[in-house]
């Protein structure tokens, strides 16, 4: 019984190669799920950025250069050619 465990354990045993080839394939794996979730929050991240830099949510107004009235903030404004008032 002793041999018959041992011998089908040589068997089951993979060789060098085979043990390479699982290890190159799981770390290329690692790899794209790493990618893929750097993609996910950077898409995330930028998003937020564009939010946390808009003017109308500052509570501020776009108006054209020159007739802002109050403190001009350095926000963006979508239209070009304007810049954030806060009247």
């Amino acid at each position: 019984m002793v041999q018959y465990f041992f011998g089908t354990w040589r068997k089951q045993k993979m060789s060098k190669a085979e043990m390479t080839m699982q290890t190159i394939v799981g770390i290329v794996l690692v790899i794209i799920i790493l990618v893929v979730l750097v993609l996910i929050l950077a898409k995330r991240v930028d998003m937020f950025k564009t939010g946390a830099n808009d003017c109308v949510s500052k509570g501020a107004n776009c108006v054209a250069q020159g007739e802002c009235t109050g403190k001009q903030l350095f926000y963006t404004c979508k239209l070009e050619g304007t810049i954030c008032c806060l009247e």
